[in-house]
């Protein structure tokens, strides 16, 4: 539910808000654009970016197979958000579950590691294949924008170290992009013992990851407001 666009009680949801305010609060981005913050781009007609300032502009993407967020949301129970206003939230288990959370995690998993082991054969196998879980993903990284990737996994207690090497994994598909000629980077997020996740953000640059910033999930309200209406869900 964290990464899908929906709405509660009327009030638009989705990833974007939360990679928007993440980038303003990013010292890097804020460098990037002097101090300048990134606002929507509403009109979208011909292929802009989400976001954009004065001088620079990005395009927000999320990295997951469609099979995955299909079945992820069959597996959640059903949410009530219609008493939110009086201090609570209904939920209710499916009677019938076709595919359990673990099982559609488990597609994720899946797809990662597809993407850790891509070459080019599989490439080639998969880039005329709209029915490859792949086929949308190589897509995105043929999308000549600036990049801003957004990986939806955590690392529990990730170090610096074991973040650069879980996103390093994805080195031959980010290759894709090498000749795109535009900024690359991509987010994940961290959690050990503290109530809070940490976004990471990483660039790729000269076949390379390399961490540019770090921002606490405190600073990003709309993410933290959004994970305490929905982590609920999980694992029930």
């Amino acid at each position: 539910m964290m990464i899908c666009k929906w709405s509660i009680n009327g009030r638009r949801i989705d990833y974007e808000s939360y990679l928007t305010e993440l980038i303003n609060f990013s010292p890097y981005f804020m460098k990037l654009t002097n101090r300048e913050r990134f606002v929507p781009i509403t009109q979208q007609a011909h292929g802009e970016a989400d976001v954009g300032t004065s001088n620079y502009e990005l395009d927000f993407k999320l990295l997951v197979c469609p099979s995955f967020v299909n079945n992820k949301l069959k597996s959640l129970p059903k949410v009530d958000y219609s008493h939110l206003g009086d201090g609570f939230i209904g939920l209710q288990d499916r009677r019938e579950v076709a595919i359990t959370q673990a099982q559609a995690n488990g597609l994720f998993v899946l797809f990662y590691y597809k993407l850790s082991s891509i070459d080019d054969k599989k490439i080639a196998d998969a880039v005329n294949d709209k029915k490859s879980d792949l086929y949308s993903a190589i897509k995105i990284m043929k999308t000549e924008k600036n990049l801003l990737i957004f990986l939806p996994l955590v690392i529990l207690g990730g170090t610096r170290s074991e973040v650069t090497t879980v996103v390093a994994r994805l080195r031959n598909f980010f290759s894709l992009r090498d000749d795109v000629g535009k900024d690359t980077y991509i987010t994940v997020l961290s959690k050990d013992d503290g109530s809070f996740f940490t976004f990471y953000i990483l660039k790729y640059e000269n076949c390379d990851f390399q961490i540019v910033d770090e921002v606490c999930s405190l600073f990003v309200p709309s993410f933290e407001e959004l994970y305490r209406l929905t982590s609920f869900t999980e694992n029930r």
